[in-house]
């Protein structure tokens, strides 16, 4: 608290001792562009992708995985469902879901233990837009922004009342209620959500029921808003396959797995205060609660629990220096988690502290824009394992240099060094192959690229080199009580590049293309020049929006994954898992004040895998075994949605 005090006390005294006389710059600036949409930002010089909620409603997706998948990024789902969806950016595999960095509002999601946020319990109705980084952003986010961040915004509450029911395959229904009213300056908005389905597999049903609050009132120079999301879900675990079951029936469930199941509830309470200090200085509070209560059967009955603190304060403003303006960002991060995990014959307790500061400078030179920023974090960690406790303490200190140079009104030129940290989880550290607390992973990444903006075309080439010590995964054991153990890599490399644009031919045809490169390798040790584990090298999409009349909207997307090794098989001991293409449709129709959606997913049926896996079996080369998780085969949505 002291803490607290001290450095909220150094931002009033900074903003009184500065004499300024500009306005905050729009850090959120869309470019008038019909061709795509990115954020023009003084905060970093890569393009960030906005993905805006008309274009979510043209795809005819109903969850944010599908968003996601079309925006060319690697998604990893075990249970074929989307309860369990891992976002990699940047080629990363096993633990992707610690690379990626998931927020709301702003506000980082990230957990004492491995237990990632089920993006699909957050409804797209509720969803503005959708912010996507790739690259380094440690600096600016932290911990785990090693790969990319995705920031999902929601909407601000306008008046609205509104029920959509839907139906699909495997026995899907879905309700959806929505209100929203203003009054004075104060504004409501509730959603209710419930989803049923059997899904792809056997023995894979699941039931889903969420509510979406929010209040948000506007202040004199200011806002204040408070968001409070409750996801209850069940559902039941189908199990890996081997070839020979999947040769047999794909959509079977093994016996082995006919009794497990998890039943959670979880809590995400968001808070938002942003003040505006003279003319010059903007002062934003983010808080966030999140808890979750679990329990279920997985070869043993078992409970969970977790709960999870985290408040940033952040400061932003120009400070004048003879002719010269800065736009500097400066703030703290500081958090607070608790995990229980209980079965048979396994007991977690942990706990984790994470505190940090950063600050970052922005110098606009006529055409040119340097970024200069540094950020220092700690971490302290208490685990348990049946009675047998150790603790971590882990430090991190990254900076970041971006310059861009805007080469016409249409072309700008950027080339960053972003450093990157994650910290080892609270499970990874009870778990580890040295019997030790792991070091925390620290990275580097060299980015250069183009980024066009016209006023029917625009995209962006970009470059990377990301380069990672004490890279943080799980790797195979023989013989032991576990499968795998999570250690410190050897020296990781990611070479690659991504390609995005879009460009719209006329008032009835859009056409989008992203491709993403990526070639990942150990870089040392004794699997040096061997693929990252179930990372693909080429990610593919194509799609294309056309509008014949104006309340009819056809929608089409082409996805192409490429062939990555199986996970957990660092030493490539199984042949490659091939790459595979996905063909998706859609269509709306608006007509006053109703809309029908219909949407069908993979129509060509084709056969392919959400996850693969290995398990060793014994210290010779063909003593593994291979596992897999099938992807769906073709299946339809169809919404309905009337405002009343």
């Amino acid at each position: 608290m002291r803490i607290l005090l001290a450095l909220c006390a150094f931002f009033v005294f900074i903003n009184s001792s500065l004499a300024v006389v500009e306005k905050i710059p729009d850090v959120t600036i869309l470019p008038a562009s019909r061709g795509g949409s990115y954020k023009a930002s003084s905060t970093t010089t890569a393009p960030v992708k906005v993905i805006m909620s008309k274009t979510i409603k043209k795809s005819g997706a109903h969850n944010l995985e599908q968003v996601l998948i079309a925006q060319g990024l690697d998604v990893r789902d075990l249970e074929g469902d989307g309860s369990k969806t891992v976002v990699s950016m940047r080629g990363f595999g096993q633990n992707a879901r610690s690379n990626t960095l998931i927020m709301l509002n702003g506000m980082p999601l990230t957990n004492p233990d491995l237990g990632t946020f089920n993006i699909n319990q957050i409804p797209l109705a509720t969803v503005q837009k959708i912010e996507v980084l790739a690259g380094s952003a440690g600096v600016l986010y932290g911990d785990q922004a090693v790969g990319g961040v995705i920031n999902i915004i929601t909407k601000r509450a306008q008046k609205n009342k509104e029920v959509a029911v839907g139906y699909g395959s495997y026995g899907l229904q879905q309700y959806r209620m929505a209100l929203a009213t203003t009054k004075n300056r104060t504004s409501y908005s509730v959603n209710l959500n419930y989803l049923r389905t059997n899904n792809y597999r056997d023995h894979n049903k699941s039931r889903t029921a969420n509510i979406a609050v929010a209040l948000e009132h506007a202040l004199n120079g200011g806002d204040f808003s408070v968001r409070y999301f409750l996801n209850q879900e069940y559902l039941q675990y189908p199990g890996a396959l081997t070839a020979a079951e999947v040769q047999h029936n794909r959509r079977q469930s093994p016996s082995s797995s006919s009794g497990d199941f998890d039943s959670s509830y979880d809590h995400t309470l968001l808070a938002n205060y942003t003040h505006r200090i003279g003319m010059n200085w903007q002062l934003k509070l983010l808080g966030s609660l999140r808890g979750m209560l679990a329990y279920g059967h997985l070869a043993a009955p078992y409970n969970r629990n977790r709960y999870a603190l985290d408040f940033t304060p952040t400061m932003q403003g120009i400070i004048n220096i003879g002719e010269r303006s800065l736009f500097t960002v400066f703030g703290a991060k500081l958090s607070q988690g608790q995990y229980r995990f209980n079965s048979s014959g396994y007991a977690s307790r942990a706990e984790r502290q994470v505190y940090a500061a950063f600050s970052q400078v922005t110098l606009p030179v006529k055409r040119l824009n340097f970024i200069a920023g540094v950020r220092v974090a700690g971490a302290h960690s208490e685990q348990e394992l049946n009675s047998v406790g150790n603790s971590g303490i882990d430090y991190a200190l990254i900076s970041n240099l971006e310059m861009s140079v805007q080469l016409t009104h249409d072309f700008k030129w950027f080339a960053r060094r972003a450093g990157s940290y994650r910290f080892p989880t609270t499970d990874e550290n009870i778990n580890t192959k040295t019997g030790k607390p792991l070091k925390a992973q620290t990275g580097v990444s060299y980015e250069t690229g183009l980024l066009f903006i016209q006023q029917k075309f625009s995209g962006h080439f970009t470059l990377f080199d990301l380069n990672l010590k004490n890279e943080i995964a799980d790797v195979p054991t023989v013989g032991g009580s576990t499968l795998v153990v999570n250690d410190n890599l050897d020296p990781t490399r990611r070479l690659g590049f991504s390609l995005d644009g879009g460009y719209k031919v006329n008032k009835y045809l859009q056409l989008n293309a992203i491709y993403h490169y990526v070639h990942g390798v150990f870089s040392a040790g004794p699997d040096v020049g061997n693929r990252i584990p179930f990372v693909a090298d080429n990610n593919f999409v194509f799609s294309t929006t056309v509008t014949p009349i104006q309340r009819l909207k056809l929608y089409f997307e082409a996805i192409y994954t490429g062939a990555k090794s199986l996970g957990d098989d660092p030493e490539q001991r199984s042949a490659l898992l091939g790459g595979y293409t996905v063909y998706n449709i859609a269509a709306s129709y608006k007509y006053k004040n109703i809309e029908l959606n219909f949407r069908v997913n993979n129509i060509t049926n084709k056969y392919y895998f959400a996850y693969a896996f290995d398990v060793y079996t014994g210290s010779g080369s063909g003593d593994k075994t291979p596992y897999y998780y099938p992807a769906p085969g073709i299946n339809f949505l169809c919404n309905i949605t009337v405002r009343i």
